[in-house]
Formats: structure tokens, C-alpha cells, sequence
């Protein structure tokens, strides 16, 4: 995107938390083959993921629809303008005219469901047919229902990520499905699971979702604290130990069949981030020639590099460096956890490993984990570079469910304007083609700020921008891929300028015995941990963003992260004031520390959608700014003088009012970075 059992069936059942957790804890529930697939039952799917190990159902396919750039496409057997980045606006029809056009984003026939709406720019009325019906079964507001103000679509189904509008939340259809919106020119994803003709679904409907609302309110509790305690029916088996530079030790488990439901390990060593980066992670089920788990320990859990603290309904990372993965591994006859230090210096880890004592079905496929990462990967300025080849997998059926996706970044301009293509079975083109690296990770407009939910995080972004370490996790649940022969999952590297970056993903996978798997087991001895870049500070200054707002006319004060658009802002943040109008008006707070005579200097920034200001100071006028500069430029004033003031110690009013704009400027925007008061004998 460009910056600016199967499966669990059945009905209702108002299951409480510590019942849901008995459940979680023992084997897959039985589930009569004539009990149609419901929203109650796909939501219990969203919260018990160990069905994600069971075989395929017949028929099972999962594709995304998306607004990605249709310059990419098959030509005589071979894809051209594969990194074309026109990603928006791109619909599968357009039905109606003028006031009554819907843009067709998703249509498929069923049986089936959606799992998963996604957009950087939610605009109109999203509606979704359901079965060939001319009116929507649901129809809201794009924007509300994907930020959770829609009941009962509030979090985690409804949220916004870091500027990106997420709605996880099944919609079954028996016969088809529609989903339109009444406004066009927006980034989409749409996620649609079908299966073959003949399984039997329940279709969504407002009543279906009256009668869900126990099982919706319960699955919310339990994504929403994922931590519960699964001690009833489990066995557990505790070890702590530290290991010398290339020693290897191996976590207890218990003889099979079983399955490991939760893995817990605290890591100390006088380096944590080398120690996570550069501790093997394998586990073998009944003994495989090679692991079915090779990975850093630290990326296993879903952040690096270090110990980032979020929480997801799969993992989480403790502030005090605990980390806990709740992926079902089952087993036939043994499961072998080892962990190997390759680092330099001494590591100590405790362990927690905790399973099911039931006996997980005999056709259960293996959980699966493998990492690959490059140094120095020269991009290109502006244009793609690779499609990343995060995971190749054959000879065996499976689902993809998951990716974890590490890069450091030299500068701060933007790195993931690159897609993820999922091809599945041998395709020519890939049935899941995505808009944006941060699209597929749940956030938008290369926004820097971290966020945690169920099914997606951003657990860390140094900064300023997008430099330095970013870290990014997805896991797909109910979006699932699934393969009967084989599957490649590419992103591509796609950079706004030519730098060379650490570059690494993990993926996350099930695969029936004798699957074939691409990447290997890694080498993590030379295996290199970036620093956090220093972030810089102008001296002296008072930083716009930490100004009380003493009074506005209209309009919310906020911080914006101005990284992105260079290293010149201090504090790699600035006050951000979206007023629309003019005569517009805010008082802020300056204080000052001593009286005495000064000279009063701020910086501020220009861009195409800025307006002009007049700045006063205790209702004395100082000057006015003009803050335009053409787009797509977004820069930095630097120190501009506002003159000499006499200023008793205390709290002083600086304001701003809204005094026009450039005749070439599309709006009223004012952005403030920092204010400087020096002292003069003048």
C-alpha cells in the first residue's frame, strides 16, 4: 500500500470461561459429521485453534480478495509488473449509478465464510449479501464497524491497528456471498474459506447473530484474556538450565500420543537480545529426520529481535521477559524440545511445557516452524526487489497459519510497500495477492506505532520512521490457507530507497508426515543483533507534542510520528491540529522556568494539505507562518525566528489561529515540532 474435526461445528452452546477452558484442555470435542458449520461454531474456532491440525475438510480453499494493483497479472504463463504498487481502488465490478453505486469488493459462491475485512480507508456503507438476497444481511458504516463501534463487532472482531481497520469475525453463507461498499478509491482485503458443494452451513443472519450473542460474548472474553489457566487435564513438566556457548539441553515432554498445548520459557544472560537471537529452538515429533521446528527461540514467540512485550491470542511476552506460545502440537509417539546456545556468552533458560493428556486423533498433522533471514539485502529505490521467499512446503497436505516478519531498516523511510503472494497446489498466479506489507499485518500507512491484538501485532518499531528494528506478527486462525500438495508464501521487499537491511521472516504451518520444507534448519552463530538508533533531540527545545492544550475552538490536538518522512523532527514526533476551517483556534501552554528577556523561535511543518497561521503569545501578535509546500513534499521549517519577548515566570498562552491557506493547499492543517525560548541581554 503506498504511505500518504475438523473444523468445530455445532450450535450454540453458552459455554462459560472455566468450561471453555476444560475444553481447551482436553482433546477435539466430537462433532456429529450432519452438524452444520455456524457462526457459533467458527467463532469457538477463533478461540481453540487446535482444529487447525485436523485434516482438511473436503473442498477446503482459502483466497483473498484485495484492491491490488491489476497491472500485475498472467500473461502466457508468466506474471508481469509484479511489483506494480497502484493497490487501491481496484473492485471486482462496479454495480449501479451515481448516487446508488456498490463496489464490489469480495463474491464467491458457497458453501463457505469470511473471516476477515480489512482497509486503510473505510469509507460508506459496507454491506454483505448473503445467499443471492437483494438486501444486505448487514449494512453499517465501513468506518465504524472496523474500528469496533458496531455491536456486538466491538474488540478484539471490530479495531483499528495503527491506522489500519480490521473486522475478524465469520460470516457463513450456504449459497454465496456479496460484500460491497457505497464509496470507492480503498485499500481492501477480504479473506473467503469455501468448501465443496454439499457441506452443510447455517448462513448468516441478524437472527443467527442474536442467537450467538452468549458464544460471541464468550470468545471475546477469551481472546481478550488468553492467559487462562489450562492446569485441569494437562500434564507439566518444569526444567531450568543454563547452557555454555554450544551446549544443548532438551525440555522434558511426555511419551506419546499426546500433544503440547502451551510452552513457557524465561531467558537471562548478560546479553537477552543476543541470547534470543542466537538460541536454536527444535522440536522433532516422532522422530522426524529432520525437525519440524527450527527457529530462534526469541522469534519463536512472535517479536524480536529481544523480549517486546504484547499479547496475542497465540503468544505473549512478559515485561519481565517470560515468553508463552499457545500453538497445539500433537504427536503420535514422542516430541523432542531442545534448545542450543550458539551465542558467545552463557544462557540460562526456564521452561515450562505443558500438554494434553487425551489422545489427539490419529490423522493429526504436525506443527511446523521455520525462520530464514539474509544481512545486507540491497533494495531499490522505489520499485521492488524480491519476492521473500518465506516458506516453501510440498509433498504433504497442510495449513499456513501464520508469519512473523523481522527487518532492520538503515534510514526512516519506508520499507513495506511490498505484497504478500500466496500461491497454493502449484498456481500460476497466487490466489491470495495483498496490498501492502503492513495490510497484511493488520496496520496501515506505514504507521510506526506499535499495537497488540488477537490475531495481529506490531511488537516493535525503533524509529524515527520506520528505521531500525521493526518487528510484526500475524496468525491466521480462521483465515488459514490450506494446501493438499503444496504451497509457497512470498512477500515481496519493496523499499522506498536503495539501502541494504537485515531482512527475516518465520513461518508458521501445519503438514501431514513426510512434508518437504524450505527454509532449513538455520545457523544462528553469526547471526547479527542491531541496536536501537539513537533518536535525535533538539536542545533546549520544548517539544510541541508535550504542550498542554489550554483552549480550541475545534479540531483534536494530537501527536502525529513524523519519522517517516525523515530524521529532522525532534523527538521523531510533532503536535498535529486537523482543523478544518478558517478562523479556527488554539491556546497552548508555554511555560517558562524564569523571567527574563528571550528570543522565541519554533519549528513547524509544510505540506500540501497545511495551512497559514497567526501566532500570538499572551494575545500580542507575533507573526503569521505559511505552512504550505507541494505534495506529495512533507518537510521540515527548521528554526524560524518570532521575535524578542519580555516574559515573567509562569505559564504563558502561545496562540494559533487559522488565517487562511495557500490558494494550492487542500486544507487547514497545522503541525508544530518544537518551541525554543533563548535568553538575550538584547
Amino acid at each position: 500500500m503506498r504511505r500518504d474435526d475438523a473444523r468445530p461445528r455445532g450450535h450454540a452452546v453458552a459455554l462459560g470461561l472455566a468450561t471453555l477452558a476444560m475444553l481447551l484442555a482436553g482433546g477435539l470435542p466430537a462433532r456429529a459429521d450432519d452438524e452444520p458449520i455456524t457462526v457459533e461454531s467458527l467463532l469457538r474456532g477463533m478461540a481453540d485453534t487446535r482444529w487447525l491440525a485436523s485434516p482438511l475438510e473436503a473442498g477446503e480453499r482459502t483466497v483473498q480478495f484485495s484492491s491490488y494493483d491489476r497491472a500485475t497479472r498472467l500473461v502466457d504463463g508468466r506474471i508481469i509488473n509484479p511489483f506494480a504498487n497502484a493497490d487501491v481502488g481496484n473492485y471486482l465490478r462496479v454495480e449501479g449509478e451515481g448516487a446508488r453505486q456498490e463496489f464490489v469488493l469480495a463474491e464467491s459462491q458457497g458453501p463457505g465464510y469470511v473471516s476477515r475485512i480489512w482497509s486503510a480507508n473505510p469509507d460508506g456503507e459496507l454491506r454483505i449479501y448473503i445467499d443471492g438476497a437483494a438486501t444486505p444481511a448487514l449494512a453499517a458504516s465501513f468506518a465504524r464497524i472496523t474500528n469496533g463501534e458496531v455491536a456486538p463487532f466491538s474488540a478484539p472482531f471490530g479495531h483499528d491497528a495503527s491506522r489500519g481497520r480490521n473486522l475478524y469475525f465469520p460470516f457463513p453463507f450456504a449459497k454465496s456471498i456479496k460484500i460491497t461498499t457505497t464509496t470507492g478509491k480503498q485499500y481492501f482485503q477480504v479473506a473467503v474459506t469455501t468448501f465443496a458443494p454439499g457441506t452443510k452451513v447455517e448462513s448468516y443472519s441478524p437472527e443467527v447473530l442474536r442467537q450467538a450473542a452468549p458464544v460471541i460474548d464468550e470468545v471475546r472474553q477469551a481472546l481478550l484474556n488468553p492467559d487462562r489457566d489450562l492446569e485441569e487435564g494437562s500434564w507439566r513438566a518444569d526444567q531450568s538450565a543454563t547452557l555454555a556457548p554450544g551446549r544443548e539441553a532438551e525440555l522434558p515432554t511426555r511419551r506419546g500420543p499426546a500433544a503440547i498445548h502451551t510452552m513457557a520459557v524465561q531467558v537471562a544472560g548478560e546479553d537477552l537480545e543476543e541470547a534470543l537471537a542466537k538460541t536454536l529452538l527444535t522440536i522433532t515429533f516422532d522422530d522426524a529426520e529432520s525437525p519440524q521446528v527450527a527457529v530462534p527461540l526469541g522469534d519463536f514467540f512472535g517479536t524480536g529481535p529481544g523480549a517486546n512485550a504484547f499479547r496475542s491470542a497465540v503468544h505473549t511476552v512478559m515485561k519481565d521477559g517470560t515468553m508463552k506460545s499457545r500453538w497445539y502440537m500433537p504427536y503420535r509417539k514422542s516430541a523432542k524440545v531442545s534448545v542450543k546456545n550458539l551465542g558467545a556468552k552463557p544462557t540460562t533458560i526456564k521452561s515450562v511445557v505443558q500438554g494434553d493428556f487425551s489422545r489427539p486423533p490419529a490423522d493429526s498433522m504436525y506443527f511446523h516452524a521455520r525462520w530464514l533471514q539474509r544481512d545486507g539485502v540491497q533494495t531499490k529505490k522505489g520499485d521492488g526487489t524480491l519476492d521473500w521467499p518465506s516458506l516453501r512446503v510440498s509433498g504433504a497436505p497442510g495449513r499456513f497459519v501464520g508469519l512473523q516478519l523481522n527487518i532492520y531498516n538503515p534510514v526512516s523511510a519506508w520499507w513495506g510497500e511490498g505484497d504478500e503472494k500466496v500461491y497454493v497446489d502449484g498456481e500460476s498466479f497466487p490466489s491470495t495477492f495483498g496490498t501492502g506489507t503492513e495490510d497484511y499485518f493488520g496496520y496501515a500507512w506505514g504507521s510506526p506505532v506499535p499495537y497488540t491484538n488477537a490475531f495481529h501485532a506490531q511488537t516493535r518499531c525503533d524509529g524515527p520512521g520506520s528505521k531500525g528494528n521493526n518487528s510484526e506478527v500475524r496468525y491466521q486462525i480462521l483465515d488459514a490457507v490450506p494446501f493438499r500438495s503444496s504451497l509457497a508464501f512470498d512477500i515481496e521487499l519493496w523499499h522506498w530507497e536503495a539501502v541494504k537491511v537485515q531482512f527475516a521472516t518465520l513461518a508458521y504451518f501445519y503438514a501431514g508426515p513426510g512434508a518437504k520444507v524450505e527454509p532449513g534448519v538455520p545457523d544462528l552463530s553469526g547471526r547479527k543483533v542491531y541496536p536501537k538508533p539513537p533518536i535525535h533531540r533538539e536542545p533546549g527545545v520544548v517539544e510541541g507534542e508535550r504542550l498542554k492544550v489550554l483552549s480550541k475552538s475545534s479540531g483534536d490536538v494530537t501527536e502525529q510520528a513524523m519519522g517517516g518522512f525523515g530524521e529532522a523532527w525532534s523527538g521523531d514526533s510533532q503536535l498535529i491540529w486537523p482543523v478544518r476551517q478558517q478562523d479556527a483556534t488554539i491556546e497552548l501552554e508555554l511555560p517558562v522556568a524564569k523571567a527574563g528577556t528571550y528570543d522565541l523561535a519554533a519549528a513547524f511543518t509544510k505540506a500540501g494539505d497545511y495551512g497559514t497561521f497567526g501566532l500570538s503569545l499572551d494575545g500580542k501578535p507575533l507573526q503569521t507562518v505559511d505552512l504550505y509546500e507541494p505534495a506529495p513534499r512533507v518537510v521540515h521549517t527548521g528554526p524560524i525566528a518570532l521575535g524578542t519577548v519580555q516574559l515573567d515566570a509562569g505559564n504563558h498562552a502561545l496562540g494559533v489561529r487559522v488565517t487562511g491557506k495557500n490558494p494550492r493547499s487542500t486544507g487547514f492543517l497545522f503541525g508544530l515540532d518544537w518551541v525554543k525560548l533563548t535568553p538575550t541581554t538584547r
